[in-house]
């Protein structure tokens, strides 16, 4: 198994990163590399059992800032190359004082080393980041998962009149009404402590998503439309299939990308919600509905937004008047340099080409013998002891859809391994 060198990609939650992870792959693969995606947790394992590869992530640091060290400490101990970048690197709520709050809770970048590597998706944060003296070098890449130029675009086969991405995490967060609104949890959160009290937050957010459901029910009244709704990852699904249990024409979904849902719908309609970003990039027309609120800034900056579902009913009424409009300023364009330059996943693969690793066996087999043991265990005693945190990661987790992965696969020519469900190696 003699590569150029060892890339992990680590996966948190599988819809939102493993198709743009899995192109990335692709294309490092056939420049030579052993590539390994997986679980988080496995990731870390791999990074112990083997020396001098190359980390693409921010899972090193598994809280927000002051985050332990340890798990970093324990990579650089192996001489692994760090490459942080944040799946959640550009969108927050708020203004651009917020943000930078945020991205700083987020990210130190003076605890990285010379040897690393900051991924940032816009030079606003390049910006902010520089402030703070960093020995890596922090590079503008832009977003890997809104570059889809690796990819051919099948639009075929449509399944929806209308996609409607939920984000509403805070009131209807998986882990209860308790969760959302008990400060004490969001202390490292810079935005929690700024921005009022949760409470207050909650109750805003709840407003939106009263105002949403009315905009759901009145398109649903529509027995011609189709409609797909698709909650946030930390959302609890069952409060949107009680809400639709009597739709017949609405479905709630979740179990494969956005990107899937993306193509297969006619329009996008959210509340602010990074997905329109990839909608647009998609080629799929956006509508933004925030209500009686600002709402999120850079989503709601592109395609057509509204504050009324009646305002929403009216325009689609008339399929002529939707658009795929860009952002109208360059405020996005700062925190999001795909406006700029879409070609995001052959910078990463470049700067990845700037180092010289070493080749490497790839050393995996005791990590997956520690999952089967971990994952059944777990299994075996939350079914007697029900964990709200063990049923979201296995959510966000689920494992890997083997068919879908290995048709992209195959189209690519690419060998693979799948050890377990939660890790490919490429």
């Amino acid at each position: 198994m003699k590569k150029k060198g060892i890339v992990l990609f680590p996966i948190e939650t599988i819809s939102r990163e493993l198709d743009y992870k899995l192109r990335l792959g692709i294309l490092l693969k056939k420049a030579g590399y052993r590539v390994v995606l997986a679980r988080e947790d496995l990731i870390d394992k791999i990074a112990k059992k083997n020396k001098g590869g190359i980390y693409v992530g921010k899972n090193i640091f598994k809280t927000l800032f002051p985050a332990s060290l340890a798990t970093y400490k324990k990579y650089k101990k192996n001489y692994w190359k760090i490459l942080y970048l944040d799946e959640e690197g550009g969108i927050y709520r708020g203004d651009e004082n917020d943000w930078e709050e945020v991205l700083l809770s987020r990210i130190k970048p003076e605890v990285l080393s010379k040897d690393d590597k900051i991924l940032v998706w816009g030079e606003a944060q390049k910006e902010i980041l520089l402030k703070h003296n960093p020995k890596a070098e922090i590079i503008v890449t832009g977003c890997p998962r809104f570059d889809y130029s690796h990819e051919k675009i099948i639009r075929s086969g449509k399944k929806y009149h209308i996609l409607i991405n939920m984000s509403y995490s805070l009131f209807n967060n998986h882990d209860g009404i308790k969760y959302s609104i008990d400060e004490k949890k969001f202390r490292n959160s810079p935005v929690a402590i700024k921005n009022l009290k949760f409470k207050d937050q909650w109750l805003k957010q709840g407003s939106e998503f009263m105002q949403m459901q009315e905009l759901v029910h009145s398109l649903a009244e529509d027995k011609s439309l189709k409609i797909a709704i698709r909650p946030h990852p930390a959302e609890d699904n069952e409060l949107y299939e009680l809400l639709y249990s009597d739709l017949s024409n609405v479905d709630v979904v979740n179990n494969k990308s956005a990107k899937y849902y993306i193509l297969k719908s006619n329009v996008l309609i959210h509340n602010g919600c990074t997905t329109a970003i990839e909608a647009y990039f998609l080629g799929t027309p956006v509508i933004g509905f925030h209500g009686k609120t600002d709402g999120i800034k850079i989503p709601l900056s592109i395609g057509t937004n509204f504050s009324s579902f009646n305002e929403i009913i009216k325009f689609l009424s008339t399929p002529k008047n939707i658009d795929n409009q860009g952002p109208i300023d360059s405020m996005p364009s700062r925190w999001v340099n795909n406006f700029k330059d879409p070609d995001v996943l052959n910078k990463i693969v470049g700067i990845i080409q700037t180092y010289k690793l070493k080749e490497a066996s790839l050393n995996y087999m005791g990590t997956l013998l520690y999952d089967a043991v971990k994952i059944f265990c777990y299994k075996i005693l939350f079914s007697f002891i029900p964990n709200r945190g063990f049923a979201l990661h296995q959510k966000k987790f689920p494992g890997f859809c083997t068919d879908d992965i290995v048709h992209k696969l195959k189209q690519n020519n690419i060998d693979y391994i799948f050890v377990g469900e939660n890790m490919i190696i490429l």
